[in-house]
């Protein structure tokens, strides 16, 4: 490599980016949004994937497949992938843990602080 030439996109590679034009001014817009997010893109979207996924799951009534679709994931096992390894669950549980959770935010009419839910 030259000194001219960048290295690789650190967060595209293996995505094919070239190395022209296009692909040094993608790699400098990676490295500034690092810089500025302190994460890569990639990260900075599978979170908001995630939290999306999340929300849809405790929010509405749609099946796993299609929450995976609306949040922009390429197929129900990649959101169960990512999912369970984000949080250590199945998006069914994440559901189920959380519909038990809202049932329980208040006892006697009194809201239940957050260390208090499942005790």
């Amino acid at each position: 490599m030259s000194a001219r030439t960048p290295p690789p996109c650190p967060c595209c590679a293996g995505y094919g980016v070239p190395l022209g034009t296009l692909g040094r001014l993608h790699w400098f817009r990676c490295r500034d949004f690092k810089a500025l997010t302190g994460t890569s893109v990639q990260a900075w979207l599978l979170a908001e994937r995630l939290a999306l996924s999340q929300r849809l799951l405790e929010k509405t009534d749609q099946s796993v497949e299609n929450v995976s679709d609306m949040a922009g994931f390429g197929s129900v096992v990649s959101l169960r992938h990512h999912f369970r390894r984000a949080f250590s669950v199945s998006p069914m549980t994440w559901r189920a843990t959380s519909a038990a959770l809202s049932r329980q935010t208040t006892v006697m009419g009194n809201p239940l602080r957050w260390r208090d839910r499942g005790r």
